[in-house]
């Protein structure tokens, strides 16, 4: 454990658990791995680092609590490159986990073989970094059937946005924040550097307001890989029942351009 305490700021973290969540074949969920039997503090937020062992794939990770794991974040879309280089991400997940309480995760692939990420997690015991700590996370787009997320196409003209695509057609609850993952949708290989720009939106169809303007993230042939991955957690507030949708645009048209989304959305 390290605690650190400075000026206007008390924080604590943990390296709570560094190991693979192994899955056995694809598009299967493997089993459940434990991260930690319980922190003797409240945990404020989970700050996840992973990268591919061997083989490029596209992941989606549960994370869960207690012994027979009630899931708590489903689905956190990560992806690996076919490079020769081990590709990692990191991602931050404010989530209220209450002190010793067992945290566990699991993981699928889209891999035909064994394959697994390896993973660390970092627990904070301080919500003063983040100003506020949330109960709940839905997950929207990922796709099980692919390891995946959803398909938002740019479309056939460099750099002119694609048609929306719905998320959520009536959120059940006001959302507080909202975090982008963007991956490969299974092609492991860039080949010419590329960029991509994103739009959330909300609202009936032909009426979309923009609540989250040019989310931007790229791609390079060198490392066959787009990043950053995951965009932070954007504080935006939206009415339950809203409808929830996503746009972009890229500088390509070729099969470059094509990339998955999932949202997680925090209330």
């Amino acid at each position: 454990m390290t605690n650190w305490a400075r000026s206007g700021f008390v924080g604590r973290y943990g390296l709570i658990y560094l190991g693979s969540p192994n899955c056995p074949s694809a598009n299967t969920k493997g089993s459940w791995v434990t991260v930690t039997s319980g922190e003797d503090y409240d945990i404020h937020g989970l700050m996840m680092l992973h990268y591919t062992q061997t083989y490029p794939a596209d992941f989606l990770t549960d994370f869960g609590i207690g012994s027979t794991p009630d899931i708590i974040i489903n689905n956190v879309l990560s992806c690996g490159t076919n490079n020769d280089i081990r590709a990692g991400d990191e991602c931050v997940l404010p989530i209220f986990i209450p002190k010793d309480t067992e945290i566990q995760v699991r993981a699928q692939s889209d891999y035909s073989g064994s394959n697994g990420q390896s993973m660390r997690v970092f627990a904070f015991g301080s919500c003063a970094w983040n100003r506020q700590s949330y109960q709940r996370v839905y997950t929207y787009g990922a796709n099980t059937g692919d390891s995946g997320g959803q398909l938002v196409d740019p479309g056939g003209t460099a750099n002119t946005y694609g048609s929306w695509v719905e998320f959520s057609a009536a959120l059940p609850q006001n959302i507080k924040a909202i975090m982008i993952a963007h991956a490969s949708r299974g092609d492991h290989a860039i080949t010419t550097n590329t960029e991509w720009i994103y739009d959330v939106g909300m609202g009936a169809s032909t009426f979309e307001q923009v609540v989250i303007e040019e989310w931007h993230t790229g791609g390079e042939a060198s490392t066959a890989r787009s990043f950053p991955a995951f965009s932070p957690v954007f504080p935006i507030s939206i009415p339950s029942g809203e409808r929830l949708v996503v746009r972009a645009k890229c500088t390509v048209t070729s099969a470059d351009r094509y990339r998955d989304i999932a949202l997680y959305c925090w209330a």
